[in-house]
């Protein structure tokens, strides 16, 4: 089979998709507002072959943003063992906004992730950058990063693509690469940097690599909140403590709540990720919090996860115990309704939420 997990941003509405079922086709689901799980019956595919999927989404209501953007990734079996993961994730960005437009600009993102589980043995770590246009307006210009690392006594080893990128010495533990002649990016598409950083193996732990979009003395674009990002790697050999699972927990929410006639309804996507150098098996549990007049309204997806209200605002979930490979994530989607009278007394809302998990006994 071939299973796709898209996210359509703030909650857009999936009008329809082709080719449907049974031709034999895809059997799309959704599991919160702008959220869908699509998959495929068993199908071979030949060297060169393609799968397609075609979607038609209703931007949200009262949109008003320069660009919207819809990201799918691959969710086949298996996919965690991909030995080229890197293109198992793909946006698009659609320009909303008129020319002339106040943000209907280019904006350049930069994105920073490790290769990988953990570093290798001799401590070479492997770090993908890429710089991505989600504006409205193709970006052309120079294209060049900043990257360093927070551990001193790193040194870069190779980079690529050569000779697109070229990179050299900026500073303590630092380096600056540049593309050498000015390149176009339309909306959401993108260029990567592949480095290779060697940490000396004394410092076992986590290599901690940042890098940021050099502007080279010009304004940048309107948006500077994505022009940098970091990744991590641990350095450590197997068995170590460091290098055993970790598992890290994010969660958003939508825009806002839709209102009812007696109710707020609202949505949120949690992820788990085991971010560290080994597989993890056993349950996962997460305890969410929200305001204390909160009522769970629906979860999934099932049967995976098993929620209940405790009432409060306090909500249990877990799994039976499962594999989670190095790498992968698990999802759970919650709604809540909030009874309308009386007002909230501001006009935002806080939930939160932790996973507990045990690695060889140590509760985590």
């Amino acid at each position: 089979p071939v299973a796709l997990h898209d996210v359509a941003q703030g909650g857009g509405k999936l009008v329809e998709y082709s080719p449907p079922p049974p031709a034999p086709g895809w059997q799309c689901d959704e599991l919160m507002s702008g959220v869908f799980d699509c998959t495929h019956p068993d199908v071979t595919l030949m060297p060169g072959d393609k799968l397609t999927l075609d979607m038609v989404v209703q931007l949200p209501r009262g949109w008003t943003a320069p660009t919207y953007e819809n990201c799918v990734s691959l969710r086949t079996p298996n996919y965690e063992n991909d030995s080229n993961d890197v293109n198992n994730e793909s946006c698009d960005y659609v320009p909303t906004c008129q020319p002339g437009d106040q943000y209907c600009q280019p904006d350049l993102r930069l994105r920073k992730w490790g290769r990988g589980t953990r570093c290798d043995n001799f401590g070479n770590c492997d770090y993908t950058v890429r710089i991505t246009n989600v504006g409205a307006q193709d970006y052309t210009g120079p294209l060049a990063v900043h990257d360093y690392t927070l551990q001193p006594g790193a040194t870069l080893v190779s980079w690529s693509p050569q000779p697109a990128w070229q990179c050299a010495p900026g500073g303590p533990d630092s380096w600056n690469c540049a593309h050498p002649a000015p390149v176009t990016l339309s909306p959401g598409e993108f260029r990567d940097l592949r480095m290779r950083i060697n940490q000396p193996v004394a410092g076992w732990g986590r290599l901690q690599n940042c890098a940021r979009i050099d502007w080279q003395g010009s304004w940048g674009d309107f948006n500077p909140s994505n022009d940098q990002d970091c990744g991590n790697l641990p350095i450590c050999q197997p068995g170590d403590p460091a290098c055993g699972p970790n598992l890290e927990i994010t969660k958003k929410g939508l825009p806002r709540c839709d209102r009812g006639p007696a109710d707020y309804y609202c949505s949120f996507e949690i992820e788990v990720r085991n971010v560290g150098a080994e597989d993890y098996f056993g349950p996962l549990n997460v305890n969410d919090t929200f305001i204390p007049n909160a009522t769970l309204a629906s979860h999934g997806p099932m049967p995976q996860w098993n929620c209940v209200d405790g009432g409060g605002g306090n909500v249990a979930c877990n799994t039976l115990p499962q594999w989670l490979p190095a790498g992968a994530a698990e999802n759970l989607y919650l709604a809540f309704t909030l009874p309308v009278a009386p007002p909230l007394p501001q006009p935002w809302q806080q939930n939160c939420a932790r996973v507990q998990w045990t690695d060889n006994g140590v509760p985590h």
